[in-house]
């Protein structure tokens, strides 16, 4: 990989990516801890910490969500008094594509590989998803959708398999997305996101983890938190997750089939040596 110093080891074994991320997930919840601030484990995440007791064994990613209030402070927090320590990968960063955060681990850099070169460049990171409230008029979920194709479009390695009806369609379409820029949808689904206010609704939602409608959670719910064992460490989540996990994925306690236990994520993770000597060398 260009760019790439010579003291930077290729991480390639699952778990040892794994170990990596509890260790910055640990990092993440002491930083909150100490500075007050609200946040939940999520999605694939929660059920680790359900089904597993840590990360899913097969998994290769941590998601968290804040409300957008603790958010907000949480970013200007790593920026203004922690950037010595972590990085954070947010909008407007330049080539940066998603509408939510990444808190990133120092001297380590990631490629998403399904990703086009100018925009596949971050650091080791868990995702920070803000809380929004439930919006009155679904179609905003609509339209989020169209404006998350539009990104995926212009920044996305995809595949090439097409008849040539839909490559010229395809090509139309981006073509007009070129003419808008990826920031300017990117800015559109973060506007759309945040005008609906947690605080006047009865119902929040986490719409940048792609859960859609079936993520909406009743607020009572999302602030009745408890710790949960993961990995070692202590993380904060909601106490009653049954229903909420069983929206996301039916029957949440019965894992896939073995054929489909495998990371959903095609990165190459690249850390400083002395990442390695300070997590992995033990």
């Amino acid at each position: 990989m260009s760019g790439i110093a010579d003291d930077y080891i290729e991480i390639t074994d699952t778990r040892q990516k794994q170990t990596l991320l509890i260790k910055l997930l640990e990092q993440f919840h002491e930083l909150c801890e100490v500075n007050g601030l609200v946040y939940n484990i999520f999605g694939g995440t929660m059920l680790g910490a359900v089904r597993h007791h840590g990360i899913i064994p097969w998994d290769d990613d941590i998601d968290v969500t804040m409300p957008r209030k603790d958010y907000i402070q949480f970013i200007a927090l790593v920026k203004n008094k922690y950037s010595n320590k972590f990085n954070i990968h947010v909008y407007p960063d330049k080539g940066y594509i998603y509408p939510y955060a990444k808190f990133g681990m120092k001297d380590t850099v990631l490629y998403e590989n399904e990703v086009k070169r100018k925009y596949n460049k971050l650091s080791l990171y868990i995702d920070v998803f803000p809380n929004d409230g439930y919006p009155l008029n679904e179609s905003v979920f609509e339209k989020y959708k169209k404006y998350e194709d539009a990104i995926i479009l212009l920044t996305y390695n995809l595949p090439r398999r097409r008849s040539y009806f839909k490559r010229m369609y395809i090509g139309t379409k981006k073509i007009v997305y070129k003419f808008w820029g990826v920031n300017y949808f990117v800015k559109k689904q973060i506007q759309m996101l945040s005008e609906c206010n947690e605080e006047n609704n009865t119902y929040i939602i986490c719409q940048g983890a792609g859960w859609g409608k079936k993520g909406k959670l009743k607020k009572e719910i999302y602030y009745d938190r408890i710790l949960y064992e993961f990995d070692g460490i202590k993380v904060w989540g909601i106490r009653d997750y049954h229903n909420h996990l069983t929206n996301l994925y039916g029957d949440y306690m019965m894992p896939p089939p073995e054929d489909k236990r495998h990371c959903p994520h095609n990165t190459r993770l690249f850390i400083e040596s002395n990442v390695y000597d300070k997590y992995l060398n033990s």
